[in-house]
């Protein structure tokens, strides 16, 4: 069955071709008419160029009538289909500000703070607080690209992420399990996924760190000037199947400051 749009085209080409026919035999009658006549005056070729031109000009501007009718319709579709992906994506952001916390946790001895600014309307960059007992997980993670398909793979990351972290209290093993169900996932995908993973201790301070391919976290002691780069070795997760990550300990005391940042921090300086 035939769409509207494919109707309206068609009905242009039918009315362009009855038109165009029609002024075929108009203009061969009103050739030979010239012709005639100008072979009495001895002015044949001038006459029959002008009835030609002429000619010419009223079939272009019929052709013209129809192109134009054909673009209007094409434009049309194309706005309804440009409204229809805006409101989508309006969707897709909405559900994707829902992932985000919208309470950051405050444990005693602590002061946490947090924030996310999408460089496009929806992307990849994404953060959790995972509360246990005596511990806060807390996992930063980047996946590449932007648009839907990265802001998908952000929120299967964060679910597969929360699952595994109810159970496991390694930041290492649980890199180690995600990394397997996100390349089963991915198997398709272009996509891949950073992640920061840091345990910390409530009780005494010492944080349980663990990364796949993100940029290092910053640690600055309330004593030095210059921050440490809390680094690790690990690989991007969703890309290969074999991995091993490890992971790091390190002590906090009162009043240092810890920084975990996505690569968007980076492009903003060397923008």
């Amino acid at each position: 069955m035939l769409t509207n749009t494919q109707i309206i085209k068609k009905s242009a080409q039918y009315v362009s071709l009855i038109i165009g026919l029609t002024i075929i035999f108009v203009g061969l009658a009103l050739l030979s008419q010239d012709l005639v006549a100008s072979i009495a005056n001895h002015n044949t070729q001038i006459i029959i160029i002008a009835s030609f031109v002429l000619f010419l000009a009223i079939i272009f501007q019929y052709k013209q009538t129809g192109i134009a009718l054909e673009n209007a319709t094409l434009y049309k579709v194309l706005q309804e289909k440009q409204a229809l992906l805006d409101r989508d994506l309006q969707m897709a952001r909405s559900v994707q500000q829902g992932l985000i916390p919208s309470q950051i946790p405050n444990p005693p001895g602590f002061s946490l703070a947090a924030r996310c600014l999408p460089a496009a309307n929806i992307g990849g960059d994404f953060y959790e607080f995972i509360e246990k007992s005596d511990t806060l997980n807390i996992i930063l993670g980047d996946v590449s690209g932007h648009g839907v398909s990265s802001a998908l793979v952000m929120a299967l990351t964060n679910g597969i992420m929360n699952e595994i972290s109810q159970k496991s209290s390694s930041p290492a093993n649980t890199l180690n399990e995600a990394n397997h169900y996100i390349q089963h996932y991915l198997a398709n995908n272009i996509n891949f996924v950073t992640i920061f993973y840091a345990a910390l201790n409530i009780n005494n301070k010492k944080m349980t760190y663990s990364k796949g391919g993100h940029l290092p976290a910053l640690l600055f002691k309330k004593d030095t000037a210059s921050p440490q780069m809390l680094d690790s070795e690990g690989t991007v997760l969703g890309v290969f199947g074999d991995t091993n990550f490890l992971e790091t300990e390190v002590q906090l005391s009162t009043g240092d400051v810890v920084i975990f940042y996505t690569d968007g921090l980076i492009e903003i300086q060397n923008s």
